[in-house]
């Protein structure tokens, strides 16, 4: 009973900061600032690393990387990728794949 009334109380009090992050994050415009701040990083993201301290790097490898990145002596491997940054490379692969496919086409049709 007491490990119910302690998680209970945890559980209270969680739901109350989720609680207090939904309402501050209703306003709209704050929402739609944070995005674009977020796409033009994502976007510029390899500037940024490039410019960093070797903090800053750490900290962008770790958001991209959120489980350990571990180095096997030839390779670098990890359990799991940001789901948003390996959708953005999915999504940039097809576009890759689409754009050859076009030009392969262009290639095949004759010229008169």
């Amino acid at each position: 009973m007491i490990i119910k009334a302690q998680y209970k109380q945890k559980i209270e009090i969680l739901e109350n900061e989720l609680h207090s992050c939904l309402i501050a994050t209703r306003n709209p415009e704050k929402v739609d600032d944070r995005l674009n701040k977020a796409l033009s990083v994502i976007s510029n993201l390899s500037l940024l690393y490039q410019s960093s301290s070797v903090e800053a790097k750490r900290k962008i490898i770790s958001s991209i990387y959120p489980e350990n990145l571990e180095f096997t002596g030839i390779d670098y491997r990890t359990n799991r990728v940001n789901s948003i940054l390996s959708s953005i490379s999915l999504i940039s692969n097809r576009l890759y794949d689409l754009n050859n496919e076009k030009m392969i086409k262009k290639q095949l049709i004759p010229v008169w």
